[in-house]
């Protein structure tokens, strides 16, 4: 989120409950994406979309160990590519 809000889009992190409360009741939520799971999304409990742990330090200890450094180039390529192509608006400035 850090990286998007560098863009110049105002994003905050809230909770589960919040996002969904907010979601369901938006006024313009029927021309959302999401609109067709309204039922699963209402159904929906905090605990059943949360990732599990997982950690991946035996595989960085082995040798040629595959790692990704560029993850702030990448999110820069999307935003770029999303704006170029109209899929978001350009940043209020």
């Amino acid at each position: 989120m850090k990286k998007i809000n560098q863009f110049g889009y105002p994003v905050k992190q809230i909770s589960f409950m919040k996002w969904k409360t907010k979601l369901l009741n938006s006024e313009d939520f029927e021309t959302n994406a999401l609109f067709p799971f309204r039922t699963y999304i209402y159904s929906l409990e905090e605990a059943q979309i949360l990732m599990g742990h997982y950690s991946c330090d035996n595989t960085m200890k082995e040798e040629g160990a595959i790692t990704c450094d560029c993850v702030d180039d990448l999110v820069d390529r999307y935003m770029n590519y999303f704006q170029k192509i109209g899929f978001i608006p350009q940043p209020e400035k």
